[in-house]
């Protein structure tokens, strides 16, 4: 599948794709509205938003470190090289921008991003037991497992940093 990134307005994201991977819209909502939020997108060639990406800076980190806080793709447009070029976007972002370190967190249950994160050059650095059983009143269930513990990954950032080119 052919698309192209842009940075784009976080209010001006699909919600339901912001959804597909936090379904707390209160939570969804504190992400766009989060002081020095950027967000990019990811369009098909008709322009439909086939993939989404908000990050922040951490405000108490130790070392300046970009935040991933949503990365959601269309089912029907998975495993095309969305995500991985969503997540070097952002990449460019914290290089040029003197950051340290990124960030991102997700579900136990998330195998197939955890996967790509790890390719990527992120390392679990955290673990939150229970985190989604004490956050979310309805359960989470992704690739037939529920979501119970959160996995926070880190890389730190270097000018080799970026791992695959992204398509044009």
């Amino acid at each position: 599948m052919e698309f192209r990134i842009e940075q784009a307005s976080p209010y001006a994201l699909p919600m339901e794709l912001l959804l597909l991977a936090d379904p707390s819209p209160e939570a969804v909502k504190g992400y766009i509205a989060a002081p020095d939020v950027r967000a990019w997108s990811a369009h098909a060639p008709d322009s439909l938003v086939v993939g989404v990406l908000l990050a922040r800076p951490v405000p108490d980190a130790v070392a300046r470190t970009l935040e991933v806080l949503n990365l959601a793709v269309r089912p029907e447009a998975q495993r095309q090289g969305i995500a991985r070029a969503l997540m070097n976007r952002s990449l460019q972002y914290a290089l040029r921008e003197g950051f340290a370190r990124m960030r991102i967190a997700t579900a136990d249950s998330s195998k197939g991003p955890l996967a790509l994160y790890r390719q990527l050059g992120y390392a679990e650095t955290a673990r939150e037991a229970e985190y989604f059983l004490r956050h979310y009143p309805e359960p989470i269930f992704e690739f037939g497992r529920q979501a119970v513990d959160r996995i926070v990954l880190e890389k730190r950032l270097s000018a080799g940093s970026i791992q695959a080119p992204e398509p044009i």
